[in-house]
């Protein structure tokens, strides 16, 4: 299997949770209590996703 590599953009809201997105992957984006957890839920997020990658020339 081959492993991607992508940037995540980490912000955390005014109540202390992490929304993550990937900006290469349409649609691709999650949240959670810790970074750890965000981590997990945008790696699960990016296997239901994985069309809509930009194209890398």
């Amino acid at each position: 299997m081959t492993k991607l590599k992508f940037t995540v953009l980490v912000e955390q809201d005014e109540d202390g949770a992490y929304i993550g997105t990937v900006p290469d992957i349409k649609g691709c984006h999650s949240y959670g209590e810790t970074l750890d957890e965000l981590m997990t839920n945008i790696k699960r997020s990016h296997r239901r996703k994985p069309t809509g990658i930009k194209n890398r020339c």
